[in-house]
């Protein structure tokens, strides 16, 4: 008689089960390891923008990465179809989202025009623009978690943000982002309120980005007429020479291709944007006035290493003097301070504000640049005294987390500038058409 083995009838089953029950209790397991690895690594750093103020991308990636596991794993507890099916969706989503990258990456869809469709205005010199849409207030950026400000951008026929096409003007205004002024409507701008306050035509030559070398540049290259006119270039002590550095830097050198980046990272940062609510707040170079909180940007690390670039600076402020006068011309330097040395008297600093001692974050540069514009006769507006004297009367010219001047800055720059000698001069010596 054969031996039978002693199983019984449905063993197989219960090993099964058993099998299945192990990979439930491991699937929870993850997803708990999970949570507690996004618990562990959640920070406030102020570095950066994060998902929902807490995490990078790594911490999100492993995050994925678990669940992902734990889905799987979820799957077994039912059947080997069921972890199949899984499989194969994942195969399938990997593949169109590669399809989706490659149209990015072979330039048959640009992205960058669907998640950040007004990033490059003002960045480069697009004729006969006229956008509107909304935007934030952000230090040196065009979004962020600020209130929603609506704009409209407008460009002349050389691509610079001018209300009407001119081939010449009698005063032009040469710079960066301050004249842009992309966050305000064009009738509260500087070229706007200069035009209406002197009645004469006058024109704004600026992007953003860009420092008084590539402002020099462009001016050149726009060709207008400068005989009998006034040019007025703006130089700003906050970022201008990283942009001097930069500009020389780039000399020599071919262009890079613009980037393309992938769909992936406009994502991304789309949802880091969205879900970190308060990012403003989180900036740790604050003061304040009243019960108003103002970031700043342009502190001691913006100017410390690049002290040597005033030197370029003041080199391409005496070729283009030379430039506008052998042309019959009249330049002179408009002087724009940073925030910080507006604002800085007039703030109280909390105990986590990195700025506490506001002086140690002034740029040397005013000084050493209105002396070397005195020793050289080149005519100088400096626009600080005017802008200090708005906030000791309430009335602060800049928005409180953007570097940028708001509507109370510009009449004010533009009151200063139409009351200084300099501009008085011009107007009594060139009659109004």
């Amino acid at each position: 008689m054969t031996n039978q083995p002693d199983v019984v009838e449905g063993d197989a089953s219960s090993s099964s089960v058993r099998t299945s029950r192990h990979a439930l209790l491991f699937a929870i397991g993850l997803v708990g390891l999970t949570i507690f690895w996004l618990v562990l690594t959640a920070t406030n750093d102020d570095s950066d923008w994060q998902f929902f103020g807490f995490w990078r991308v790594r911490h999100i990636l492993v995050a994925a990465m678990g669940l992902w596991v734990s889905v799987a794993l979820y799957c077994v507890d039912f059947s080997r179809r069921a972890l199949f099916r899984y499989l194969f969706a994942t195969i399938l989503a990997v593949c169109a989202w590669g399809l989706v990258e490659l149209v990015g990456i072979v330039g048959i869809v640009d992205y960058g025009r669907i998640f950040e469709p007004h990033e490059a205005l003002g960045q480069k010199a697009i004729p006969n623009l006229n956008v509107s849409g909304t935007t934030h207030q952000d230090l040196a950026q065009w979004a962020a978690s600020t209130d929603p400000i609506e704009f409209r951008y407008q460009t002349d026929h050389r691509g610079y943000r001018n209300a009407s096409d001119l081939d010449r003007a009698q005063i032009y205004l040469v710079g960066d982002s301050i004249l842009v002024a992309g966050l305000l409507p064009f009738k509260d701008t500087l070229t706007s309120l200069v035009a209406d306050a002197t009645k004469r035509s006058t024109m704004n030559i600026a992007l953003i980005g860009i420092g008084p070398e590539e402002e020099y540049a462009h001016f050149v290259e726009s060709g207008v007429p400068c005989d009998h006119s006034l040019v007025l270039q703006f130089i700003f002590e906050g970022n201008d020479l990283l942009d001097s550095h930069a500009y020389r830097e780039a000399q020599g050198r071919p262009a890079p291709p613009p980037p393309r980046k992938l769909f992936l990272s406009y994502l991304l940062n789309a949802i880091k944007m969205k879900s970190d609510t308060c990012p403003p707040d989180r900036y740790r170079a604050f003061g304040q006035i009243g019960d108003q909180r103002y970031a700043f940007l342009w502190t001691r690390p913006s100017f410390a290493n690049d002290l040597e670039e005033l030197s370029h600076i003041e080199q391409t402020i005496a070729d283009f003097n030379r430039h506008v006068v052998e042309r019959g011309g009249r330049y002179a330097v408009v002087f724009v301070p940073a925030k910080i040395r507006v604002l800085g008297p007039a703030c109280t600093y909390p105990d986590d504000s990195s700025i506490k001692d506001y002086r140690e974050h002034l740029n040397p540069m005013r000084d050493r640049l209105l002396k070397w514009c005195d020793e050289q006769r080149i005519d100088v507006i400096d626009l600080t005294d005017g802008l200090a004297a708005s906030v000791q009367k309430g009335d602060v010219p800049w928005f409180p987390y953007d570097t940028h001047p708001n509507a109370i800055g510009h009449r004010v720059m533009a009151s200063t500038i139409v009351g200084s000698p300099v501009l008085k001069r011009y107007l009594a010596d060139t009659p109004s058409p």
